[in-house]
């Protein structure tokens, strides 16, 4: 039984775009959830930025806490050297 021209022919543009068809949802798919996890890493660094600005008073005590001193020992410092 010999396969005709047209049959292979046929034979591979459907696997072909069945292929592009799986690529192209796959990417998109990647894309839509790059794009929920770089919302989702805003929407949690907005929110540690405000607890730490409520929590000290200022945005920038969050530097120093994050440098490993707290509020408290600033203060012992701070007295410690007048």
């Amino acid at each position: 039984m010999e396969l005709n021209r047209r049959t292979c022919v046929r034979y591979s543009f459907t696997y072909a775009s069945a292929r592009l068809k799986m690529t192209l949802r796959l990417s998109f798919d990647l894309a839509l959830a790059a794009a929920a996890l770089d919302a989702l890493a805003v929407a949690h660094a907005s929110s540690r930025w405000r607890f730490f600005k409520r929590l000290s008073g200022t945005a920038g005590a969050m530097v120093t806490m994050l440098k490993g001193r707290s509020t408290g020992e600033r203060l012992e410092m701070a007295a410690s050297e007048s």
